[in-house]
């Protein structure tokens, strides 16, 4: 899906692509998508993508508003399930993936919405001042900043992924985010920090996930050992087979000769010749 998204992001295709593709896997091969764009996703795909994007989007409304006790168990579970962990596998950061998955909301890889993506949505814009339209070097210094920091994201991921797919794949992308960031960043790629860049909302959503899935494993813990206990306490002894112990076998213990632990003292000579005397 990641490098679905990012292939129609960067315009990436011919047959450089089909190559690499070939290398990555013998039987992946780009399908006729939406309007001709093509694309590694069938229609059962796109189907799921959507589903998986329209959870997301929704969470992150109700995070945005501070409505955190609306996410209900079924929705947390599904987004840690189908997102967070997968991500988690393939080492990106799952807020990242929230910010892809709603941008594939509003573009869903259509030719028509390439400028939905997260990269034209950070380009340089124009502020109205005074009788015209002149650019604000603080608005375009910002936006352009953005744009850095997305090129840089989307940089950091496809090298990540260029350990799982192929590195001719992982080269192509990279060049075309480079060629991206030539043409459109003006702010420059190398005046931000190597880290990939997450949205407020979609950080604190993520933190907000990984804090129930803590609280139901702290729950499905103890509620095992509540358990265990129950059986402990419930534990019944092995038979041993006391009944055979009969009242004969307890009368014999009186019979039984004790011995003294101090013996008696032998008696002196002077004593044995005493006792000898008539």
């Amino acid at each position: 899906v990641l490098v679905d998204i990012l292939v129609f992001s960067y315009g990436v295709n011919g047959p450089l692509l089909d190559s690499a593709l070939a290398e990555w896997s013998p039987d992946l091969r780009l399908r006729k998508g939406p309007i001709g764009v093509p694309s590694l996703l069938d229609v059962p795909d796109r189907r799921m993508i959507q589903v998986h994007s329209e959870t997301v989007h929704k969470a992150c409304e109700k995070v945005a508003q501070n409505h955190h006790s609306l996410l209900k168990n079924e929705e947390c579970a599904f987004i840690i399930t189908h997102i967070i962990q997968p991500a988690r596998l393939l080492k990106i950061e799952p807020g990242y993936m929230f910010e892809q998955l709603m941008a594939f909301r509003s573009h869903g890889c259509r030719a028509e919405y390439r400028k939905k993506t997260l990269l034209y949505n950070n380009t340089i814009s124009f502020w109205p001042l005074g009788r015209g339209f002149l650019p604000s070097k603080w608005g375009v210094d910002k936006k352009q900043r953005l744009l850095a920091l997305r090129l840089v994201s989307d940089d950091i991921a496809i090298a990540k992924l260029g350990a799982l797919t192929c590195e001719r794949l992982q080269l192509l992308i990279g060049n075309a985010i480079k060629q991206f960031g030539e043409k459109n960043c003006k702010f420059g790629m190398g005046r931000v920090r190597r880290e990939v860049y997450v949205e407020p909302t979609s950080t604190a959503l993520v933190e907000e996930l990984e804090r129930w899935e803590i609280m139901i494993t702290r729950e499905s813990y103890h509620g095992s050992y509540q358990s265990a206990r129950l059986e402990t306490q419930y534990y019944t002894a092995p038979h041993r087979g006391i009944e055979h112990h009969t009242k004969r076998s307890v009368r014999k213990l009186s019979s039984i000769d004790e011995v003294d632990e101090h013996p008696a003292r032998s008696q002196s000579a002077f004593a044995l010749r005493r006792d000898s005397v008539p």
